[in-house]
């Protein structure tokens, strides 16, 4: 059997996929991961007869159809250049290597369940990341990018909604922070706050995280910080309001349209990443040399984690490469 002969079930496959078959691919895997994060992340406790309630929230359907109608707008652009990238005999391999590990490790995880009974958030997670994983591989090419949008939404996403909420000491006051600016308080040395958000503890996992999707913020506002630990109080000292403005963009939008303080807080992480990522796509372009080495580094794992929190940061850092980008072009 020749070489041709051998890679046949490749040319069959991959590199005969039109724009048409890829649109509708990743159509029906956003569609699967809609509904395991709707249905089984935001309503795990209703699933699970903790409450006897859905949590219905009308900002995530608008979220959800939002994100869609941007994917029909300029999806192309990033469904052809993945169609070029499958004139590579190895981008097919990889493609096929990671969706065959993807589909055997989740019916692993579907036997596993039907034998204990137990369907826990983390194996919801493990499902949710696979079908992000598995779009990461089809969509990356040789446009870097394309390539950093697609890490920060794919890897972006699965760390907005993993990482520990409120994480180490200070989360809690950007999240505060960028909370005062999202009702409209720009001042954070006089900053507002709802009772009901100032109250969420800190380090919070994912089991004590979720049952904020069944509340909402109250409108109990206060600008009383005399009791609350100054790691929790908003103010301006080492950060500029501008810092939280995306975040608090995201949480304006998501609190007006009627989302839950789970919603509020996942959305001003998201607006946090985007605006990082934005910078750096500026700072990338400006570079005139190893822009791929710059991309491995900036999005390594642990700092894409801290990008996808409401650290602020990652603006500070971001700007640096800007800077750094230009002294090199200069």
């Amino acid at each position: 059997m020749n070489k041709k002969q051998k890679n046949i079930n490749i040319e069959n496959l991959w590199n005969k996929v039109n724009e048409k078959d890829l649109f509708v691919i990743t159509s029906v895997f956003y569609l699967a991961i809609i509904l395991l994060y709707e249905l089984f992340y935001c309503n795990y406790e209703f699933f699970m007869q903790k409450i006897q309630y859905y949590n219905f929230s009308f900002y995530r359907i608008i979220a959800y159809i939002f994100v869609y109608i941007i994917y029909i707008k300029f999806g192309n652009k990033f469904i052809n250049s993945a169609i070029k990238s499958f004139e590579s005999e190895i981008k097919c391999y990889v493609v096929d290597v990671v969706l065959i590990f993807t589909t055997i490790f989740s019916i692993i995880l579907i036997i596993l369940c039907n034998i204990t009974q137990i369907l826990n958030l983390r194996t919801i997670i493990f499902f949710i990341s696979f079908l992000l994983i598995d779009l990461f591989v089809i969509y990356t090419s040789n446009n870097i990018y394309k390539n950093i949008i697609i890490t920060t939404l794919v890897f972006g996403s699965i760390f907005s909604i993993t990482v520990t909420f409120n994480n180490q000491l200070d989360e809690k006051r950007h999240f505060l922070s960028s909370y005062s600016i999202g009702i409209g308080n720009l001042n954070l040395k006089d900053a507002t706050i709802d009772e009901s958000v100032a109250s969420m503890p800190r380090q919070m996992n994912i089991e004590r995280f979720i049952r904020y999707f069944s509340e909402k913020p109250t409108g109990e506002l206060t600008k009383n910080f005399s009791d609350r630990d100054i790691k929790d109080t908003p103010n301006d000292f080492y950060y500029y309001t501008t810092s939280y403005f995306l975040s608090g963009l995201g949480i304006f939008i998501s609190k007006t349209l009627g989302g839950s303080i789970a919603d509020i807080y996942i959305t001003g992480r998201i607006f946090n990443l985007l605006g990082y990522t934005a910078l750096v796509v500026l700072a990338l372009k400006v570079l005139p040399y190893k822009k791929y080495i710059a991309y491995a580094v900036l999005f390594m794992p642990m700092l894409l984690a801290l990008r996808s929190s409401l650290f602020t940061r990652c603006h500070i850092n971001s700007l640096m490469c800007a800077i750094y980008s230009i002294l090199f072009k200069t």
